[in-house]
Order: C-alpha cells, then sequence, then structure tokens
C-alpha cells in the first residue's frame, strides 16, 4: 500500500437531538474501492464525538480540533467530505474553510446528494472547495486521487461524474455511466471502523429475539428505484435503473458482520428492496441456511405492490423485526395518478394483513401531505387511512420539492413555492427541515390556501399522537403470547 498520498475521508455531523446515528455506508464504500487499489485511506466520523451535545452557539465548532487532530496524524494530500444531505452543508463549508486557513496545499473534494445537485453553485461561491464528486462516486474519485499523485493535467479526463475549476471556468460533467456489477465492488471499508464509538442504548428497540447488540448495521443490497415518484431525487445520485448485487454476495458480507464483528442488527437502506421477488427470498433463505441469528429492519424499502406472504413469510424467517410500507397518500387519484405509486388501497390493506400474520413485526406506514394537487378531500382520504390502518406507528410528512425533481420543476413553473429562496437553496442548512419545525410548508397547492394546509397538519399530528403509543404494540405481543 502506498503511504505518499494519504487520503482523510470525513463524515459530516449531523445535528439531530438523537443518539442512534450509524455507520456512513456511502464513504466506507468510497474508502473499500480506493483501498482495493492499494490507495492510502483513513476515516473520520465527527459524529462520534456528538457534536449535538455541545452547549455553542454552533454545535460543529468542536469538530475542528477533532479535524485539526486527525490532520496532524494523518497529514493528507487529500480530504473528502460526505454530504449527503443539505443540512450537512453548512459544517462543509466551514471545515473546508477551516482546513485551507491551516492546510492551503491540502485538496479537498465533496460528495453526496447535495453536492450533486449543487455542484456549480458550490464550485462557483466556494473557493475552499476544489473538487465536487456526483452520483455513486468510486470510480471518479479513484480516478481523482490517481490524477493527483500522478498527473494533475488527467483531471480533465474524468468525464463521467465530476466537478472542477479550469481557470475561471467551472466544468460540471454529470453522471451517466453506473456500475453495473455491484458484486465486483469490496465491501464497505469495515476495518476502518471503530464498532465501539456506534454503540448507543438500545433497551427500548424492538427486540423480539432477546439478542444481545449495540450497534445497529446500515445496509444496502441494491442501487437505485425503477419507480420515479416525482419528490424522489434519489435517481440524482444512482440512476433511474435498480441494480442489484447477487444474494450470496449480500448474505457473505451480513456473516462477514456477524462473525468477524458481532453484528447482529441491520437496517436495509435500499430504494426497493423487494422489487425482485425470488431475489429477496433466496437472500433471507441464504440467511437462515446459514444460521445467521439476526435482526433487521426494512422501513422505507418495501414496496407495497410487490408484498405477498411468500415474501413476508421469507423476510419473517429471516429476522425481520420492523417493517415499513408507504401508501404516501389516502387518495387513489394523488397516489396513482400522480404519484404513480401503481398501489390500489386493496393492495395496502392486503399488505399489511400479510405483515400482520406476525405479530412481533412492528409496522410503520408513511405518507406525504401537500403535494400541487392536494385538496382538503384528498388529505381526508388520507387521514381516513391512517385512522384505519392497523399499524403500530403513522409517520405523515409535509411534501419537500428536491431540487431536480419533477415536484420541484412544477413548482418553479407554476410559482407553487411558500417563501423558499431557490436562486440560495445551494447553502440551505435547514431547508428540507419539514415537521420538525412546525407548520412549515414548502408548496402552496393548487386548490388550498396556508390555513387549510395548517388545519389538517394539526388533524394529523394529533391522530397519530393517539396511534403511535409503543404500549399498542406491547399489549399485542402480550395478547399474542
Amino acid at each position: 500500500m502506498s503511504k505518499s498520498f494519504p487520503i482523510l475521508l470525513v463524515n459530516l455531523p449531523v445535528y439531530v437531538s438523537n443518539k442512534e446515528y450509524k455507520l456512513p455506508s456511502s464513504l466506507l464504500y468510497l474508502a473499500s474501492y480506493a483501498q482495493s487499489a492499494g490507495e492510502d485511506i483513513h476515516f473520520l466520523d465527527l459524529n462520534t464525538f456528538k457534536p449535538w451535545l455541545q452547549s455553542t452557539e454552533y454545535p460543529g465548532d468542536i469538530c475542528f480540533g477533532e479535524l485539526y487532530s486527525a490532520i496532524l496524524d494523518v497529514k493528507p494530500k487529500l480530504i473528502g467530505f460526505s454530504c449527503i444531505i443539505s443540512g450537512m452543508f453548512l459544517a462543509a463549508q466551514k471545515l473546508a474553510k477551516f482546513v485551507k486557513h491551516h492546510f492551503p496545499d491540502i485538496k479537498i473534494v465533496i460528495g453526496g446528494m447535495h453536492p450533486t445537485v449543487f455542484a456549480r453553485e458550490i464550485l462557483e461561491h466556494c473557493p475552499e472547495i476544489d473538487f465536487v464528486v456526483l452520483g455513486e462516486g468510486e470510480i471518479q474519485f479513484l480516478d481523482l486521487i490517481k490524477a493527483l499523485k500522478e498527473d494533475t493535467s488527467k483531471i480533465k479526463d474524468i468525464t463521467n461524474g465530476f466537478a472542477y475549476k479550469e481557470g475561471d471556468n467551472i466544468i460540471v460533467n454529470p453522471q451517466t455511466l453506473y456500475i453495473t456489477d455491484l458484486d465486483k465492488l469490496p465491501f464497505p471499508a469495515y476495518n476502518l471502523v471503530d464498532f465501539d464509538k456506534y454503540k448507543v442504548n438500545t433497551s427500548h428497540w424492538v427486540n423480539p429475539k432477546g439478542l444481545d447488540f449495540s450497534v445497529s448495521i446500515p445496509f444496502i443490497s441494491s442501487r437505485s428505484c425503477p419507480m420515479q415518484c416525482p419528490f424522489c431525487a434519489m435517481f440524482l445520485v444512482m440512476g433511474k435503473g435498480i441494480r442489484y448485487r447477487s444474494a450470496l454476495n449480500v448474505v457473505e458480507e451480513i456473516e462477514l458482520l456477524y462473525c468477524k464483528y458481532g453484528m447482529k442488527h441491520f437496517n436495509f437502506y435500499d430504494d426497493n428492496l423487494t422489487f425482485k421477488k425470488q431475489r429477496i427470498i433466496d437472500i433471507c433463505n441464504e440467511i437462515v441456511k446459514r444460521n445467521i441469528n439476526i435482526q433487521f429492519e426494512a422501513l422505507g424499502s418495501l414496496m407495497i405492490n410487490k408484498i405477498d406472504q411468500d415474501i413476508i413469510d421469507a423476510l419473517a424467517a429471516a429476522g425481520l423485526i420492523r417493517a415499513g410500507i408507504a401508501p404516501e397518500s389516502g387518495s387513489d387519484y394523488i397516489r396513482n395518478k400522480i404519484m404513480g405509486k401503481l398501489a390500489t388501497d386493496e393492495k395496502i390493506y392486503e399488505a399489511v394483513s400479510c405483515i400482520r400474520k406476525y405479530p412481533y413485526i412492528f409496522l410503520r406506514a408513511e405518507f406525504i401531505m401537500g403535494m400541487p394537487e392536494d385538496t382538503p378531500e384528498t388529505l381526508m382520504d388520507t387521514y381516513n387511512m391512517v385512522n384505519k390502518l392497523d399499524v403500530d406507528e403513522a409517520l405523515t410528512v409535509n411534501v419537500v420539492p428536491y431540487p431536480g425533481t419533477r415536484l420541484y420543476n412544477q413548482c418553479v413553473k407554476d410559482d407553487l413555492f411558500i417563501d423558499v429562496d431557490v436562486k440560495n437553496l445551494w447553502r440551505e442548512s435547514n431547508l428540507y427541515a419539514c415537521k420538525e419545525i412546525g407548520d412549515r410548508f414548502f408548496v402552496k397547492p393548487y386548490k388550498m390556501e396556508l390555513e387549510g394546509l395548517s388545519y389538517y397538519r394539526k388533524m394529523f399530528d394529533e391522530l397519530e399522537g393517539k396511534k403511535n403509543n409503543p404500549l399498542n404494540y406491547k399489549k399485542r405481543l402480550q395478547e399474542v403470547n
């Protein structure tokens, strides 16, 4: 392994009140891909220092010292910041300025959802940031390392998913080519992780098997999704076509984490885990076959119109303990004509019934309110479905017009934004905090006023306050047992 060009990958702090932060899988994939090519990769996760517990005006102030110490230790030539969500960008910008002030020769690259969408604006306004990796970043990140090590003129040859400065010009090359054979990627660089730093109190977690665990592993078995919901921006990073890892490849990584690192709790973050029926059944069967005694969650990856009893039986046998479905709307018109979810009311209740065969599986349903086409009638349809569904938790959030999505373009075209500065979204740190800050809405429906949205927001909050009672789940288990 080359020691002449050390690289430091930094996971930016997320300012949240809960303490259940998780491993940054995307950054560990970048690390392992570069490691497999012999590069000298180091990893720093600023969340493990819990900056949100600090009492300063800017909780991330603690991170300056930690980053400074890491730089003195590693002496990196290149620092990469992972900025998955917009809420991380303020930290990215401040820390990049800090690095350039103290170590002006260190090159800085940033990647993630936010930089992918706003690559040009970031490079135009942030001289402290040298490069932006767009989309899935393994190949172009390694190409950048090689160019910086060998011949910086080769940077211009990185034409897929990469942005940089060339004199006074900003060159933005969108990602058009994606990794097709995901089995060829090395597993995330777990060798760089101190798992003890990710331990949290799990005594209140759903744990029907009574397993001893204090770390949850985020897990990705496929990339992207063939659906194109108008509010989803994931295709900007991962492309529009779903790509799979093989069942054996998936279980081999799970077994590695289980046997070598003692991990027993997993959380699938696929956009669509159940899209290919036989594949998910094969994954589950292989877990059972190898006697891997784990529990896992799939809160955002179970596609309703792909759920059937065979799939749920397999997932339950393999260790599913928390499941999530996303009807998105109780209105058939909004759900299917506007969102394209391809899920009838009957299919939604059927999916719930399949999961309810296993009373120990905690079930969550997610909904969105405030689409441009929403009306009091469609929101009432959603309210009635939330009320009727036999779920342990319902979550209704205000719709967010992510840049690059069809919803965003619709809002621009029809002037539907509410207090959104479109020209400065690239530097917003809290744009996408919706329900967490009360009645903030970003979109005005065609046939509703803000007062009407607030009225239904209050209705949903009150309903969910009654419905989302942990005691209901415990009572059901007691009745079964």
